[in-house]
């Protein structure tokens, strides 16, 4: 039965391991039921199966290959011989049926089988399996599986080894070369070749003394056979050498922190180095350990445990053995712990059982000069560093800083990344820290003031030519000598290193360290200090404090009013409104300031003074400004004022009335350079306008002209964030994410001049960037925007308005996990018009009634409902909201005909991506209505358009709605494999 099993999975590999969903979705097609369970048996189980269950998985084999036009043989489906090799399973219980691609072993032969229990909790690495399954297409494949200590190398060799244990059938050699290990020296490779031969069956007086002999025996040995030999934890190329075969039949594995490049370079080797797990991985890693009841029970701290794990293995395992044997122990506790004590709650006496040890492992063979570099790196500011600031950092020449830092990457200590960038990842980072506070502090000191002198001299080149009037008042000392200055020959070249360094340039703790170096007279600490409260404000921190203390310390009339401004929006941020106002008008303006800050104080006044909690309030409030302003001949908060009654329209949804009011507003700043700020602003206001009211063309226009007015005027500040949203709705997913590539922290993210908070833009940029991420089933980029999203706080109101692409991409990544309980509770806030009056709200509310159908909350899709009609009954011209309602009753009531209302209304006005999702509802209807051919139909043509959005999750999830109706996936959309995807 064994290799009978064995045959079934050599079949799944040939069709592409696909999912066990998609197995079942391919055998309904065929009219058959495969359950995901019953597969999973069957391959992974020890009884004899029904044939018939084996037919219908040989079938689903079939048509899952001849969807995705996989080239493979005919007669691998043949059920005929499949029946008679079945047939034979049942004759003998130890039957020694074959795959015919291997051939028998001779009864006489001695077959070693020496590879190591597999790690039972093994989970992810889909694309490295892959990487190895195809290194089999080549002859006498090698791979070098490499990463840091505890990444997880050896058990991905063992769990792909024991997968593909039967297609050696000459046997599997293991040994563990030592090369990372407790014991310091590493095992020699004549000892290793010794072992094999003895596995092999050799004789010991068959063995030669001599080293060269014993070497060449052993590849007489294994001559012409199918092997495979896995050759754990090397330290370098001579110890594997010896032990490689002489054969092309023979695969190799070698695993290894160092990169053995001759492997590469002589023998052809391919090197797969391995990266932290992705989020859902490690999800499921602690889920495996530790059971889904108890995952389930806290999400928050798991989701913390992973994100202080920092999605490492060791580090994972390390914390769920801790939970493991202490059941009763609350996985908060574990994570306080963890956050306490940082690696130091990673360590234990047993060596292997540390992963500060196991790290340790990888520093031998590394020089003193290579030991000192590690631990200096781990004092650098910001997140990653560049050549010239290590080279300064280590006080060293430009080229031994960069033979060290390969030497640091060979051995898994150090990642570099695209554009001369190195960095580590944050476990091996506090390993190093350790390291660096066991330094002579002078020595210490010394390396850190040579990287703040290269940031800050080479940060003042390049001010000198973006910036010259700023950089003018700033003096510096000489920099310390061993500072390598990065050349800035003109702009370009300054704005090309400071995007490169923005990250680092803007870190709080780097400007605190510079702080912390100068004098308490030097004349550039006012200019430092004033950049640190926006750094931190920027951050989304908190710096009150020092912002009074630089106000208080502030000499220059300029920097005094830009404190002030940005110490009225920090106090406006802490929810502190009437406060921030008094902050700007108990003093007036030093006549020195120069007219732009006047220009923007007088804009973030009219900001703060704006209320439209009671709209008609609100509405009569802006009528009289308007009046006084233009009696006052002041353009700016005429504009400002119709910008108001915009507002309130847009509110009320009356979007004519509120494209009235902001073309009025353009018409009075148009032409005047002052205001061109105030210009793009109210092109943003009339793009949101304009897309309520579906006339998309006229929106792409008003965004051009919008890019045009920032270009012309060189502004800081750009439609980048709308314009992403613009195109997300349009389906040029692409382009979205192409303008929000352009968007750093400091830039067009922070309006108002830089004054106003970033968190409303920063929601939107993660939001946006996350669900499109989650809709094209790309986990890992959905974590990390979800993850960089969670130091906005939603506390104002503007960022209520702007969380809900936000709280959508949290809903799909729940659903991902199959929690579509956890996915409506994210979406509560859609029901709620509290909660933010100008969030659009009507466009998830399909997605909302249908996860409520699905967990059977009636009271939700009653409530849901409700919210719909309001807000179509708002809208005082019919588009996205009315839309939104026929979806709405089309799913509530299962009558496909108000969902194919809204298909015609989202088709006629060039809405894609809605467009697609109102198809696939309207196929299920029709589906469910018995009308297979108009569902067929509506589901082509809703794959057709999920597949140009690359949208890969909302292709499966409607390819198994589909399928369990009994409609066959049209061939020609059929989505590239996939996971499964978790919820409906």
């Amino acid at each position: 039965m064994a290799s009978f099993r064995a045959r079934l999975n050599a079949l799944y590999r040939h069709v592409r391991t696909p999912t066990y969903a998609q197995l079942e979705a391919s055998a309904a097609r065929s009219g058959r039921k495969l359950a995901r369970s019953t597969t999973g048996t069957l391959l992974t189980g020890s009884g004899r199966p029904r044939w018939d269950t084996v037919e219908t998985f040989v079938t689903a084999c079939r048509h899952h290959a001849n969807t995705r036009r996989l080239s493979i043989p005919e007669a691998k489906f043949d059920l005929t011989a499949w029946r008679e090799d079945y047939e034979r399973t049942g004759n003998s219980p130890r039957s020694t049926g074959q795959d015919p691609d291997i051939p028998a072993v001779p009864a006489d032969h001695v077959v070693p089988r020496q590879l190591p229990l597999p790690v039972s909790a093994f989970v992810g690495r889909v694309t490295e399996l892959d990487v190895l399954d195809d290194s089999l297409t080549v002859p006498a494949p090698m791979v070098v599986i490499g990463g840091a200590g505890g990444i997880g190398k050896t058990s991905l060799a063992l769990h792909w080894a024991h997968r593909n244990a039967d297609r050696f059938p000459d046997g599997h050699l293991f040994v563990d070369l030592h090369g990372f290990s407790p014991d310091s020296r590493p095992l020699n490779p004549q000892s290793a070749v010794r072992g094999f031969l003895t596995a092999l069956g050799v004789s010991p007086e068959r063995v030669p003394a001599d080293a060269d002999a014993q070497a060449a025996l052993y590849r007489s040995e294994i001559a012409g056979k199918r092997m495979l030999i896995l050759l754990d934890n090397a330290a370098s190329t001579d110890q594997v050498v010896p032990l490689l075969p002489g054969t092309t039949t023979c695969c190799v594995l070698v695993t290894s922190r160092n990169k053995l490049a001759a492997l590469i370079d002589r023998y052809g080797a391919r090197h797969l180095q391995l990266d932290t797990l992705h989020p859902d991985e490690a999800h499921a890693l602690l889920t495996r350990r530790l059971g889904s009841a108890r995952v389930a029970a806290e999400p928050h701290a798991t989701g913390d445990l992973i994100r202080l794990c920092g999605y490492y293995p060791f580090a994972l395992a390390i914390m769920a053995r801790h939970a493991h044997t202490r059941p009763h122990i609350p996985l908060s506790e574990f994570v306080a712990e963890l956050g306490d004590l940082g690696l130091a709650a990673l360590d234990n006496e047993d060596p292997t059982a540390s992963l500060p040890t196991v790290l340790s492992w990888s520093l031998r063979g590394l020089s003193t000069e290579q030991h000192t570099v590690f631990a200096l790196l781990s004092i650098t500011p910001g997140v990653d560093i560049g050549l010239p600031a290590a080279a300064s950092l280590t006080g060293l020449p430009v080229q031994r800083t960069r033979d060290t830092l390969r030497v640091l990457e060979d051995a898994s200590l150090l990642d570099r990344h695209a554009h001369g960038r190195y960095a580590m990842h944050d476990l091996i980072r506090d390993y190093a820290t350790a390291a660096a506070r066991r330094m002579d502090d002078r020595t210490r000191d010394a390396a850190l003031r040579r990287v703040v002198d290269f940031y800050i001299h080479t940060a003042l080149a390049g001010l000198r030519f973006l910036a010259p009037a700023h950089a003018r008042q700033i003096r510096l000392e000489p920099p310390a000598a061993g500072t390598h200055l990065h050349p800035i020959p003109d702009a370009e070249a300054a704005l090309a290193w400071f995007n490169t360094e923005h990250l680092n340039l803007l870190a709080a703790d780097l400007l605190e360290r510079v702080l912390a170096t100068i004098g308490p007279h030097d004349p550039s600490r006012e200019v430092l200090l004033v950049a640190l409260v926006r750094v931190l404000f920027r951050l989304t921190r908190n710096p009150e404090a020092q912002a009074r203390q630089a106000l208080t310390a502030s000499t220059d009339p300029a920097r005094t009013e830009e404190l002030r401004q940005l110490l009225a929006a920090i106090v406006y941020r802490n929810g502190r409104r009437d406060e921030a106002i008094r902050t700007l008008t108990e003093s007036t303006v030093d006549d020195l300031v120069p007219e732009a800050w006047r220009q923007r104080r007088k804009s973030l006044l009219a900001h703060l003074r704006r209320d439209v909690s009671d709209v008609d309030e609100a509405e009569v409030d802006a009528k009289a400004e308007y009046a006084e302003a233009v009696r006052d001949g002041d353009d700016y908060l005429a504009a400002h004022a119709l910008q108001t009654r915009w507002l309130v329209d847009s509110i009320r949804r009356d979007h004519e009335a509120a494209l009235r009011h902001v073309d009025a507003a353009i018409a009075m700043v148009r032409g005047s350079p002052e205001l061109a700020d105030k210009h793009v602003n109210l092109l943003d206001n009339r793009l949101f306008t304009l897309q309520n009211l579906d006339r998309i063309a006229d929106a792409d226009a008003t965004l051009r002209t919008a890019a045009a007015l920032v270009t012309d005027h060189r502004l800081p500040v750009g439609p980048q964030v709308s314009a992403a949203v613009h195109h997300y709705w349009t389906g040029r997913w692409d382009d979205a994410l192409l303008e929000l590539r352009t968007i750093t922290e400091d830039g067009p993210a922070i309006t108002y001049s830089g004054l106003m908070d970033a968190g409303p833009e920063g929601l939107l940029l993660h939001g946006v960037s996350a669900l499109i991420a989650g809709r094209r089933d790309d986990r890992a980029t959905v974590a990390a925007n979800l993850d960089a999203a969670e130091k906005y706080s939603l506390i104002t109101e503007s960022a209520r308005e702007n969380c809900d692409f936000l709280l959508v991409a949290r809903a799909v990544a729940a659903m991902q996990r199959g929690d579509a309980l956890g996915a409506l509770t994210e979406l509560a806030p859609v029901l709620d018009p509290a909660y933010a009056e100008m969030m659009l709200r009507h466009q998830w509310l399909p997605d909302v009634v249908r996860l409520a159908l699905e967990v059977h909350d009636t009271e939700r899709v009653d409530e849901a409902l409700a919210v719909a009609e309001m807000e179509a009954a708002r809208e005082r011209v019919p588009a996205r909201a009315q839309a939104a309602l026929h979806r709405c009753q089309a799913l509530i009531t299962g009558d496909p005909e108000p969902a194919l209302t809204a298909v015609s209304h989202y088709r006629s006005v060039g809405r894609s991506v809605e467009l697609a999702s109102a198809l696939a509802e309207a196929a299920t209807l029709l589906a469910k209505r018995d009308l297979p051919r108009d569902a067929a139909v509506a589901y082509e043509e809703a794959m057709r358009s999920f597949a140009s959005l690359g949208a890969h999750w909302d292709m499966a999830r409607t390819v198994a709605h589909m399928s369990r109706l009994g409609i066959s996936e049209p061939k020609a959309t059929a989505p590239p494999d996939r996971p499964s995807p978790g919820g409906a």
